[in-house]
């Protein structure tokens, strides 16, 4: 199930998009899946050349949004509530995504939001409705991202009781062996 989520986000021809090297924890999933929504299917270039390359065709595959990894100017700092609950997994997209969610904060639920509801910030909320800085509307139907981070942690949690299991398993045959030895 894990890898047939992390394909929600896969560009055909192997390249990153910005939901590919996200990682955010389950119960903000829906609030930045709803922030960036179309946003995760940005296909991510190495360099400016690769995203020109990408977006003249020259790639043969049909793209809607490119993005580049190309250093932020000195001196930005846009980190709100949105961009403080996201891992970014490649640190040259950082910038990227810090742009894509200045100005977003996220709110409990609904009616939250419509309360600190300012002109030109942006709400997501937990259960991924968003209000866009135009005061728009939407919302996520499900989170695919946060799905992807709880199943990546529970394989994690299962590679380690595998391990211990394992562990315990090479000590309790080496207890039979013992066992057997005196037996005999």
């Amino acid at each position: 199930r894990l890898e047939v989520l992390r394909q929600v986000f896969a560009a055909p021809d192997g390249h990153a998009t910005l939901g590919n090297i996200l990682e955010v924890d389950a119960q903000y999933g829906p609030a930045i899946e709803a922030a960036l929504n179309h946003n995760l299917r940005t296909i991510l270039a190495d360099d400016l050349a690769a995203a020109r390359g990408l977006l003249t065709g020259n790639s043969g595959v049909a793209v809607a949004g490119v993005a580049a990894a190309v250093p932020a100017a000195s001196g930005t700092d846009a980190t709100t509530l949105a961009i403080s609950v996201v891992r970014v997994r490649d640190e040259r997209f950082t910038g990227l995504l810090q742009s894509l969610l200045a100005n977003v904060t996220i709110a409990d639920n609904l009616d939250a939001a419509l309360a600190q509801r300012q002109p030109g910030m942006a709400i997501a909320t937990l259960a991924g409705e968003f209000i866009d800085a135009h005061g728009i509307l939407s919302k996520v139907s499900k989170s695919h991202i946060g799905e992807i981070t709880a199943l990546a942690e529970q394989v994690t949690q299962l590679q380690v009781e595998t391990g211990t299991l394992a562990g315990r398993h090479a000590e309790s045959v080496a207890a039979r062996d013992t066992l057997d030895a005196h037996v005999r």
